[in-house]
């Protein structure tokens, strides 16, 4: 008896498979953050990061005149006073640099008051385009252990960025108060 037409037909071929997706090998800051929090020799591995920020700070700063007390860089002007300051997470695992104008005697000189109530972090100096996204500007410990050169960037931003725009509230320069906008601060 022959087979019906439909059982001598080949079975439809399949369509080709999507190529595969290139696995992103870009390290996780929480997954690695998990295995330092078990870690018995990080305490020590952070200690020596921070000792290498604060050395690095202090090479920027210093050389833009700011003095160092503690953690905190300072300027001085008859204006008021800048302020760069390294914050260390109350977490353990990163730090963060903040950035403070305060005017003379609390009193706005030129109608340009520092527009924040508080510190302003140096993320907002990165370009808006940043892969980073949020962590933009975070220090993270395990990466100044792990590799010393990660903090040539935030200095980089220090120096070219952050400190020229902060010294910019010693001379009055008009505008200079504005919070800096990511957009803005394009090469």
């Amino acid at each position: 008896m022959p087979l019906p037409r439909w059982l001598r037909a080949r079975p439809p071929v399949p369509p080709p498979l999507p190529p595969p997706t290139p696995i992103d090998d870009t390290p996780d800051p929480h997954a690695r953050i998990h295995i330092a929090a078990h870690d018995p020799d990080f305490p020590r591995k952070r200690e020596a990061a921070v000792t290498a920020i604060l050395v690095a700070i202090d090479a920027v700063a210093g050389a833009a005149g700011y003095i160092r007390t503690g953690t905190t860089w300072a300027r001085q002007s008859p204006r008021g006073r800048t302020a760069v300051n390294l914050q260390r997470s109350q977490y353990g695992f990163e730090a963060y640099i903040n950035l403070r104008f305060l005017p003379a005697d609390g009193i706005d000189l030129d109608g340009t008051l520092w527009a924040q109530d508080d510190d302003i972090r140096i993320a907002r100096f990165y370009p808006a385009d940043d892969s980073r996204g949020p962590d933009a500007g975070v220090i993270y410990y395990l990466d100044i252990h792990d590799n010393p050169a990660s903090l040539d960037e935030p200095m980089r931003i220090l120096r070219t960025r952050a400190l020229p725009w902060l010294d910019a509230h010693h001379q009055g320069l008009p505008g200079i108060a504005d919070y800096p906008i990511a957009e803005d601060m394009g090469e």
